[in-house]
């Protein structure tokens, strides 16, 4: 195979790892998926969001390629949910978001006055369907919209 070829619009081979090495890599990803999300949600900042939303598509696609052995499928959707918001967020949602948003103001980001049960709704529902599409086998310009429907 040469650089052409895999630079082409065909798709490429995924990861395919164990459940254990997937859930592994999937959790190393979720603090930096999250607190892009939330920061696109909820901070005033225009000139960062492009820098976001480009980390955030990159981190979103490393997940949605990941396959597992021995049969190459894609997990459940149960799975990628479970790992990216309910552990860290489901039952204590609205408390986990305003700690996040908390730190951000500390690190000097300007905030949207935004509602906090507004901005878990939309979160959980970038998840529900980003899980759903990563269980059907999702392509990187469509989590690019469905990160566009949940953004303001």
């Amino acid at each position: 195979m040469r650089v052409h070829e895999i630079l082409s619009t065909q798709p490429l081979p995924v990861t395919s790892y164990s459940r254990k090495k997937a859930e592994s890599v999937i959790t190393g990803l979720e603090k930096p998926i999250n607190d892009h999300l939330l920061k696109l949600l909820v901070v005033d900042n225009d000139q960062n969001r492009e820098h976001l939303t480009e980390e955030l598509l990159e981190w979103l696609d490393e997940v949605a390629e990941i396959r597992f052995k021995p049969d190459n499928k894609s997990g459940p959707a149960s799975f990628y949910y479970r790992i990216l918001f309910d552990e860290p967020f489901g039952g204590t949602g609205v408390v986990n978001i305003a700690r996040r948003i908390r730190r951000f103001e500390r690190q000097g980001y300007r905030m949207r006055d935004a509602d906090l049960n507004d901005v878990l709704q939309r979160f959980r529902q970038f998840h529900q369907h980003f899980a759903e599409a990563c269980n059907h086998g999702v392509e990187a310009d469509e989590i690019a919209t469905l990160l566009a429907q949940i953004t303001p």
